[in-house]
């Protein structure tokens, strides 16, 4: 819980529609209710505009505000990664590398921007996190070069798995972005 320190928050939220949209909540443009927050960055600035960023695969976003306060509670199954400012963690690989599959994802669609946007806005955050784990893993060892260049990376990503594995949480047919994300 961030109180009194950042004066706008910039994110993905689930319009009316059932479509990802951005939006930057502030006193004077609050969210009203619960929402569905989307995949993406969500930036926190403060009045002398400095920020400080995460990544969420999803979830729900409530507010609660009072007088002089702003108070908002990000609610997800998954995990909400805070990004380094200073040096590239392993959440700031996980966030760009899943960027870069929404990307490549979004290109299938061509010119249907909203239905992409629909259809991001209609994914469960748990099983978005668990197929974008899938498909880096899978990339990632169809390419050596990549699990040689960032093996500790990859192999926290593994030790995830392992987790959701021994949990009973992994698919026992996991899909890839690619399917989760395509053109219906």
């Amino acid at each position: 819980m961030i109180r009194k320190l950042y004066t706008t928050i910039h994110l993905r939220l689930r319009d009316e529609k059932g479509i990802a949209r951005p939006r930057t909540l502030s006193q004077l443009a609050l969210l009203g209710e619960t929402a569905h927050a989307c995949p993406g960055r969500i930036i926190l600035r403060d009045r002398f505009d400095k920020s400080v960023e995460f990544f969420t695969f999803g979830g729900s976003l409530e507010e609660t505000s009072g007088v002089d306060e702003m108070v908002f509670s990000l609610r997800s199954p998954a995990p909400v990664l805070a990004l380094g400012a200073q040096r590239e963690t392993i959440s700031d690989l996980l966030a760009s590398e899943t960027e870069s599959l929404m990307a490549e994802a979004e290109v299938r669609w061509g010119r249907d921007e909203e239905g992409f946007n629909r259809r991001l806005a209609s994914i469960d955050p748990l099983q978005f996190y668990l197929t974008v784990l899938q498909s880096i893993l899978f990339h990632y060892e169809r390419a050596q070069d990549l699990e040689n260049a960032y093996h500790e990376f990859y192999e926290s990503l593994l030790q995830e798995k392992r987790s959701f594995v021994m949990e009973g949480l992994w698919p026992a047919k996991p899909s890839t972005l690619d399917d989760l994300l395509a053109p219906v």
